[in-house]
C-alpha cells in the first residue's frame, strides 16, 4: 500500500488505480488527519492555479488592447489560439507552472525577506535627550547597523520588554548570523505573544536560508494554518519549495 503522501499525489496526478482511489475515499472518511492534510493540499493547489489564471488573463488582455481598433491580420488569430491554448494548459497543469519560477533557496530567502520595520519606539530626529538603550538599539536597527543593535538589544531586559528577542532576531538575520537567530525565533513562534506568527515566518526563512527545506515547508504550513499573518506569501513560497528542484 501506498504511503499517505503519495497517496495524495497521485490523486492530483491522476495516476491512482481504483484500488489506490477506493482506498483514498476510505482514509478520507476515517482518518480526520489524512483529510485535513487532503483538504490543505487542495486548497493550496486551488490558490496557485487562480493565481496563474490571473496571470494569464492579464496576457491576455494587454495582447486585446495592443490591437484594439486595428484589423485583426491572419497572425492575430494565430497568436490568439496559441495564447488560449497555452492558458488551457496552465490551468490543467497550473501546479508545474511553479517549475520555472523556483529558484535556489538563497534566490527565495532574497525575494522573500523584507525587514521587519521599527514599530515600537519612534525616533525623533534631532532630539538627542534620549539616549537610553531603547534609543540606541533601534536606531542602529534602522539604520542596518546590525553589529551595533545587537549590541544594545543584548543589554536591554527581555522578561520585560517582549519585543526584544523578536528585534534582536532580525539585527541577526541582518547580520546574516542565521543560528543565533533561529534560537531566537523558535520559542517565540510557539509562545502566545505579540510576535508569534510574525517570528514564525522569519523562522522559516532562516530555514530556507539554511537550506533546510523541509522543515521550512513545515513551518509554513503551520503559519499558513494561523493564517493571521503572511498568510499569501506563505502559500506561494511553499509551493515553491514543494516543487524546488533537487539538488
Amino acid at each position: 500500500m501506498m504511503d499517505k503522501e503519495t497517496l495524495i499525489q497521485g490523486y492530483f496526478e491522476g495516476s491512482l488505480s481504483a484500488e489506490d482511489q477506493r482506498i483514498l475515499t476510505n482514509l478520507l472518511e476515517t482518518d480526520k488527519e489524512f483529510k485535513a492534510q487532503f483538504e490543505f493540499e487542495t486548497d493550496l493547489r486551488a490558490a496557485v492555479t487562480d493565481e496563474q489564471r490571473e496571470v494569464n488573463k492579464e496576457k491576455l488582455r494587454r495582447f486585446e488592447a495592443d490591437l484594439s481598433g486595428k484589423k485583426k491580420p491572419e497572425i492575430y488569430w494565430k497568436k490568439a489560439w496559441a495564447i488560449a491554448a497555452s492558458v488551457a494548459v496552465l490551468i490543467a497543469l497550473g501546479w508545474l507552472v511553479l517549475l520555472n519560477q523556483t529558484g535556489t533557496t538563497d534566490q527565495l530567502y532574497a525575494t522573500y525577506f523584507e525587514k521587519y520595520p521599527n514599530t515600537e519606539y519612534t525616533i525623533t530626529r534631532g532630539d538627542a535627550s534620549d539616549g537610553s538603550l531603547k534609543r540606541k538599539a533601534f536606531e542602529a536597527y534602522e539604520a542596518e547597523d546590525y553589529e551595533n543593535a545587537i549590541l544594545f538589544f543584548r543589554q536591554m531586559d527581555a522578561t520585560d520588554e517582549t519585543y526584544v528577542p523578536f528585534y534582536l532576531a532580525q539585527a541577526y538575520m541582518g547580520a546574516e548570523d542565521w543560528d543565533e537567530a533561529e534560537d531566537l525565533l523558535n520559542p517565540l513562534s510557539r509562545e502566545n505573544s505579540k510576535y508569534a506568527s510574525e517570528a514564525m515566518w522569519y523562522l522559516a526563512l532562516v530555514e530556507l536560508r539554511q537550506d533546510e527545506e523541509a522543515i521550512a515547508a513545515e513551518t509554513l504550513k503551520t503559519l499558513i494554518a494561523r493564517g493571521d499573518y503572511k498568510k499569501n506569501e506563505a502559500v506561494d513560497l511553499l509551493a515553491q519549495l514543494a516543487h524546488s528542484p533537487e539538488e
